[in-house]
């Protein structure tokens, strides 16, 4: 999000960084549908995570250009990674009464040896127990080359814009699984496992806007203090990618043949314009004008995320495919090195 520092003298700079970022809106499941009793029919579910956190690093450079229109400009690139997951498991034993999706509450057609069946299957009963599982991994991977111009300095302040060109990919894996355990007949055990699998690839330009103010200079051995902000707008062909697997099984004895195992799968592909950006506001160390040692915090939308909507109640079954913006946030630490000649 920050190439780096707008100062037109340097000949090449390097920049490189850690960075710890919260997402809303990226890879959400849930396992277990629970059925407590005395709450008028109120549901929810046992486990319901998703990949918010993520940790990942950055590289970018930079090379000063020729003059535009009588001001110094810079090329620039960058690269980035970063990943996510979790792995949870919860039970809650002997707690009223619990509840867990067969096929679908709404009426599911389904393939019976060759035959066309329908079925509404829903079991609840008095619980022996209810278990619940979710795992989840998530990759992000972008890559951008832009050109900067100066178009402001005097003192201390230094103020650049430019155009880029950026890639991003986001992948993510999700699984989950629910067994409700029964006492007494006609209940088993019910299981049920799910898996989400999204990918999401983005091709797109963008402006940014670069600004740097200088706190206090350097001076022999004593390090320069400067704050700064950047701002990026991007407009993206946004391709989403998904797919949805549910499968239920349950004693054939007790449940039927047709419903011991019933498997449904939803997929998504969707493209189309997307905007996002981010801001960022750091703050720089700097040690002389070849190195400098930053933080900042960055606030950022990633558009066209493909969200599967698992129910969390029996009569939202089987839940579909949606596309939201995701929100990221985070704090980032970097070092940057600069040469000139």
């Amino acid at each position: 999000n920050a190439p780096v520092e707008p100062r037109p003298l340097p000949r090449i700079a390097l920049s490189g960084g850690y960075s710890e970022l919260e997402t809303d809106g990226v890879g959400a499941i849930s396992a277990g549908t629970l059925v407590p009793s005395g709450t008028d029919g109120e549901e929810s579910s046992l486990v319901s995570e998703a990949l918010s956190d993520w940790e990942g690093w950055y590289l970018q450079g930079a090379i000063a250009g020729p003059e535009f229109r009588g001001k110094p400009t810079r090329f620039w690139a960058g690269f980035g990674q970063y990943e996510s997951d979790f792995d949870v498991r919860r039970s809650d034993p002997e707690n009223g009464e619990f509840g867990v999706a067969l096929t679908f509450a709404e009426e599911y057609a389904f393939d019976d040896g060759g035959m066309p069946s329908t079925s509404t299957g829903l079991f609840l009963g008095d619980s022996l127990a209810l278990e619940a599982s979710a795992r989840g991994e998530g990759e992000l991977t972008y890559g951008k080359f832009g050109v900067d111009k100066l178009k402001f300095s005097e003192g201390r302040t230094q103020i650049n814009g430019g155009v880029f060109g950026f890639y991003r990919q986001l992948e993510t894996d999700l699984w989950s699984n629910a067994a409700a355990l029964f006492g007494g007949d006609p209940f088993a055990n019910i299981t049920q496992s799910n898996t989400i699998e999204t990918e999401v690839e983005q091709i797109g330009i963008g402006l940014s806007g670069h600004a740097r103010f200088g706190i206090v200079e350097t001076d022999g051995l004593r390090p320069g203090f400067s704050l700064s902000a950047s701002s990026l707008f991007e407009i993206m062909n946004s391709e989403s990618k998904g797919v949805f697997r549910q499968t239920n099984t349950c004693d054939a004895g007790t449940c039927g043949a047709p419903l011991s195992n019933v498997t449904f799968t939803n997929d998504f592909d969707e493209s189309g314009l997307e905007i996002g950006g981010s801001i960022r506001f750091g703050a720089d160390l700097d040690f002389n004008k070849y190195a400098s040692f930053g933080a900042g915090y960055t606030f950022g939308i990633i558009p066209g995320v493909p969200v599967y909507d698992l129910p969390s109640s029996p009569d939202s079954q089987p839940g579909g495919w949606s596309t939201n913006s995701a929100d990221y946030q985070g704090f980032d630490v970097r070092l940057q090195l600069r040469a000139s000649f």
